[in-house]
């Protein structure tokens, strides 16, 4: 394997970490663990913000996710 697919596979191996704790901590039905962090950053933003950019960093977090599988499955 060449040094390019090892980073790739690094890249996606935490990614893959990311997108499980990014999810995790979104609020869904049971609520998530979201609340916790507006309670600890309730002074500096509201519970919203820190929805809005848990979606954003997950957006993101999949769309490198993609990238990676796709490059991945390329090289391989």
């Amino acid at each position: 394997m060449s040094t390019l697919s090892n980073v790739l596979i690094i890249i996606h191996s935490i990614m893959c970490i990311a997108l499980v704790i990014i999810i995790l901590l979104q609020a869904g039905r049971g609520g998530g663990m979201s609340p916790i962090f507006g309670e600890i950053f309730s002074q500096v933003t509201s519970s919203s913000t820190i929805e809005k950019n848990l979606n954003r960093i997950t957006i993101a977090i999949s769309i490198i996710f993609v990238i990676t599988t796709i490059l991945l499955y390329v090289l391989l």
